[in-house]
């Protein structure tokens, strides 16, 4: 079940990506904790980003846009009964929750442009799996892989492992615009990570070359 034949090429499958993606992890961690790596720690969290059902009394700093309507109205209405528009105070104003949403949502970018083989493309086939494999772990996550030239499309994450690099040129702007548009009703902590050799030469499928591509440039 790790390997399947495609008449008669043999391709590895999705079981067999997962198995090499835990040896690359290992291999990976192993690595990692072989460097001195001390904690940082945080007294304080930062706010999150998704409402939930809960509410509380406004306090300074927060948003307005958090406010909670419904119940401010109903608030101001117990203590002035129906004459709300005369007065608000600022103890009728309640505001919603906000919660830290530990979903993330990544894309995993691979230029796949003539200038990327031999060691470079292995390397890129190893961060894809172990980043597969790492987000696997917990289901709440998601992973998007993208391979980039002059054109862009996307190949299932165990896939990569079969997958062929065909050549061209780089176009980092398709890339990213095409992984924004998969995940734009995505909810969660939106992540690009992009695997390349060398700065973008094209825009949109037309080469412009390296200068014209250049931050500030205009092409």
């Amino acid at each position: 079940g790790l390997i399947d034949m495609d008449g008669d090429r043999v391709k590895i499958t999705s079981r067999g990506a997962r198995r090499l993606a835990g040896q690359v992890l290992s291999r990976i961690l192993a690595n990692l904790s072989q460097r001195d790596m001390g904690p940082h720690s945080m007294r304080e969290t930062g706010y999150g980003s998704q409402r939930s059902n809960s509410h509380r009394r406004y306090e300074f700093g927060d948003d307005y846009a958090n406010v909670n309507i419904e119940r401010t109205l109903l608030n101001a209405m117990e203590r002035q009964g129906w004459r709300v528009g005369q007065s608000l105070e600022q103890d009728d104003f309640h505001v919603w929750e906000l919660v830290h949403q530990t979903r993330v949502c990544a894309g995993l970018i691979i230029d796949e442009s003539g200038s990327m083989h031999g060691e470079k493309v292995e390397a890129a086939i190893d961060a894809s799996l172990a980043l597969a494999e790492l987000m696997g772990k917990d289901p709440k996550d998601s992973l998007r892989v993208f391979l980039f030239s002059d054109r862009v499309r996307e190949i299932p994450r165990w896939d990569i492992v079969n997958a062929n690099f065909s050549g061209g040129t780089t176009d980092i702007r398709s890339s990213l615009r095409s992984f924004r548009q998969a995940v734009r009703n995505e909810q969660g902590d939106k992540q690009a990570y992009i695997i390349t050799d060398t700065e973008p030469n094209t825009q949109d499928g037309r080469y412009i070359g390296f200068e014209a591509a250049a931050p500030g440039a205009t092409p």
